[in-house]
């Protein structure tokens, strides 16, 4: 017998909003997207190289978006959120080891301190003042 799982507020909230924004931006009659501008970038990060990849419109605020899983890439998470680049400034992360970032020498090298970590260089070097 399968048993309904509660969903935090928090990440409800998030889900709804996100569908609210998609939603929005396709439906008929919507003013076309402005076009996509991409800039593929490096950040060094304790002697490895973190692939960012910007997708934008002139929007302020930005978002980080991380993909999931190991092995996995930003790639499968642009169709779903580069509809959102007119509200915000996207930041594709491809995570240590993964996608077009370099790997650590040593297994002990993914470790969640260690993603924390670049995560919070990446926002630096993208003048982000929280993540």
């Amino acid at each position: 017998m399968l048993r309904a799982v509660p969903v935090p507020i928090p990440l409800r909230a998030l889900c709804v909003t996100l569908a609210m924004i998609l939603a929005t931006s396709c439906r008929r009659g919507a003013s076309q997207p402005s076009p996509v501008v991409l800039r593929d970038r490096t950040v060094a990060a304790a002697g490895l190289r973190l692939f960012v990849r910007e997708v934008r419109s002139p929007a302020a605020a930005a978002t980080l978006v991380l993909h999931g899983g190991p092995g996995l890439d930003h790639t499968y998470l642009r169709p779903y959120f580069d509809g959102l680049r007119d509200v915000t400034r996207l930041l594709y992360v491809d995570l240590r080891g993964h996608g077009r970032s370099g790997a650590p020498p040593e297994s002990t090298g993914y470790t969640i301190t260690a993603a924390a970590d670049d995560l919070a260089l990446v926002s630096e070097r993208e003048g982000l003042s929280t993540v």
